[in-house]
């Protein structure tokens, strides 16, 4: 099965372009069950019988200082320990990755990672039926195709 996997680095440049993040370098985890985002002012909001997640990211590495405001379906909710062992429950939402030329679909949870070097980690969920992480290689993919 090793053929059929595409080896990534331990970091790519991803997009999530329905969130408004059309370049953005993500760090490959396979410690972590869960993807997740760096997001902010984190609100819950019931729209016609179904609850929404309101949250703030920054769309753009070369401007930290740009934040959208966005909102999603939120797909599931999820107690997920942290690297220090922290358990939080936090807020999933599904969207479409793109990496390279491949586009798939992912479950982020949203968390403040603004401590951490990475605004997005992917975990093993949405890379272990497609990929193999090669940790002494990074930006395999090289940029995102549109």
């Amino acid at each position: 099965m090793k053929k059929d996997k595409i080896i990534l680095g331990w970091w790519e440049w991803v997009a999530i372009p329905e969130l408004e993040i059309h370049r953005i370098k993500a760090k490959m985890d396979t410690g972590a069950k869960t993807s997740a985002l760096h997001a902010t002012k984190i609100r819950y909001q019931r729209r016609d019988e179904q609850i929404w997640v309101e949250f703030s990211v920054h769309p753009d590495a070369k401007n930290p200082s740009k934040t959208i405001r966005l909102s999603r379906p939120l797909h599931d909710e999820r107690n997920i320990k942290s690297s220090l062992g922290h358990m939080t429950l936090r807020p999933i939402v599904e969207v479409e990755l793109h990496l390279g030329q491949h586009r798939f679909p992912i479950d982020l949870s949203l968390i403040d990672r603004s401590l951490l070097g990475f605004d997005i980690l992917l975990g093993r969920r949405a890379l272990q039926k497609k990929f193999l992480i090669d940790p002494s290689k990074s930006n395999l993919r090289r940029e995102v195709q549109k």
